[in-house]
């Protein structure tokens, strides 16, 4: 085959998701062209898909040897250099080629992903993310440490606009109010300036017995009507998890509902409401309630496993009632809002369903025999790389015929395609053990790949099948005539002569 018949090959397996196949094209095609940067890259995509991240890095780095200005080979080196968490180099990568061709999309969002993920990986926003969680409002407005914090509008100010971006919190470090908050819900006390003036002062105080001082009464301030609401909120949420696990499903409904007119803009409450119609069966009504809480979340600044969780539960309700294709599209908005190994998990597994329903769906004996005499025919005048492509088409559409492999394994060997052919006849002997022309056929591959042990042995078989068979005779003849040259040529070798 030709360097472009190989790629054509390689792309259509790559579009089918067919990986491996793709790369073993795409490797022959290499081959034959070894400066090709092309293959290179799309080797690269292939190998990615397949989770071989260093494969993916060498073949994107050979493109960029060989192309130094063609942007996708840096969209490919910064998507292996990302899978395989080395951001600030993925970055570079990135960087790197908008120099060459500043206008790429391709590298633009590559880009903005990797900085998202360097986001996402930061220290200072995990902890920022602690002030996004529910519970927050009420513990500013019961914790006895932030009584003196909550009606500071400079305070709350800075608690939402941490919400928005939690990587802001490292500009808070020494911020008394936002450490006090964040010990609250670390469950644990930091001591602050104040705390260590007090115990000084409280040390060096003398022993002078002093008049108890008189108590006043102590002053409650009335909590907001939007605080009040949060925390009825978290309350209803709670009874609604109580429910929950008790599988009574109806109070549960009620109390997230409750939990969502409280509070509506916490997508948490909505998402468990979601959950509570997966377990009731009712997909649609499960997704149409993501889809709020998606809505709900992106407006509110909601972390980004947050949206990505509510994608994946309306991929595991598509796939309840067996709608493959959106699953796969809500798997991947889910990976791309967090890659999560659960979510790349359910989108393979749901992709190789699809894929053999639609090869199940395919199958048609009536065609397959039409593409078979196409296929002879091509055959019998020359015509190989238009055979293969017509036994291939004969094969998808009735994959148990076990002639069309040996068909395809005799126009694969006429194009000197022997490894590929190989593999067509063992095939073919899977479905039929005693196939003769197919043993004979792979005689003649190990035969010429000088495997004269191999030959000799498939040729062996052929005639347990047949004895009288002529081309299996001769095969065996020519085989050992090999083989005890082999041994001559070793022997003398050995003898040093």
């Amino acid at each position: 085959m030709s360097v472009e018949e190989l790629k054509a090959i390689g792309n259509s397996a790559f579009s089918a998701k067919d990986y491996a196949k793709a790369v073993d094209y795409f490797s022959k095609a290499i081959e034959l062209a070894p400066d090709n940067h092309i293959l290179y890259s799309n080797r690269s995509a292939c190998y990615a898909s397949l989770g071989s991240y260093d494969l993916a890095l060498t073949d994107a780095n050979k493109t960029i040897e060989l192309k130094k200005d063609w942007s996708k080979g840096y969209s490919r080196k910064g998507a292996a250099l990302a899978y395989l968490n080395k951001y600030d180099e993925a970055v570079e990568a990135y960087n790197e080629g908008l120099k060459y061709d500043p206008q790429s999309e391709l590298l633009k969002k590559g880009l903005e992903d990797v900085r998202r993920q360097i986001s996402d990986s930061n220290p200072f926003t995990q902890l920022g993310n602690l002030l996004n969680k529910p519970e927050v409002w009420l513990k500013i407005s019961t914790a006895p440490s932030l009584a003196k914090y909550k009606s500071d509008p400079s305070f709350i100010n800075k608690v939402r606009m941490i919400q928005s971006d939690p990587k802001l919190l490292s500009s808070y470090l020494s911020d008394p109010g936002i450490m006090a908050l964040l010990s609250e819900l670390m469950g644990f006390h930091m001591p602050t300036a104040e705390d260590e003036k007090e115990n000084y002062e409280e040390s060096n105080k003398d022993n002078e017995k002093k008049e108890p001082e008189k108590s006043e009464p102590e002053i409650v301030e009335d909590e907001s009507e939007e605080t009040r609401a949060r925390k009825n909120a978290l309350e209803e949420k709670e009874k609604g998890n109580k429910a929950y696990k008790k599988r009574d499903f109806e109070a549960a409904i009620s109390h997230y509902q409750k939990a969502t007119e409280l509070d509506p803009n916490n997508c948490i409450y909505y998402s468990n409401l979601a959950a509570v119609y997966f377990e009731m069966k009712e997909y649609a009504k499960c997704r149409e309630i993501c889809e709020k809480a998606i809505e709900v979340g992106q407006d509110n600044y909601a972390d980004f496993s947050v949206i990505a969780k509510l994608y994946l539960r309306m991929g595991n309700a598509y796939l309840k009632e067996d709608n493959l294709e959106e699953a796969v599209r809500m798997f991947n908005k889910s990976l791309l809002e967090n890659r999560t190994k659960e979510a790349l998990t359910k989108l393979r597994e749901t992709e190789n369903l699809l894929k053999e329903r639609k090869e199940k769906e395919y199958i048609d004996p009536n065609i397959s025999l039409e593409e078979k005499a196409k296929g002879n025919e091509f055959y019998a005048n020359g015509k190989h790389p238009e055979a293969v492509k017509c036994y291939t088409e004969a094969i998808r559409r009735n994959p148990k015929d076990h002639v069309l492999y040996s068909n395809r394994a005799a126009a694969l060997m006429a194009l000197g395609e022997f490894p590929s052919a190989l593999r067509d006849c063992a095939k073919c002997l899977e479905l039929k053990p005693d196939f003769v022309k197919a043993l004979i056929r792979q005689g003649r591959c190990y035969f010429t790949m000088k495997e004269y042990t191999l030959s000799f042995e498939a040729y062996e078989k052929a005639l347990k099948v047949d004895k009288n068979n002529e081309d299996a005779i001769y095969g065996c003849q020519r085989a050992l005539m090999m083989m005890q040259a082999q041994q001559q040529q070793q022997q003398q070798q050995a003898e040093g002569k």
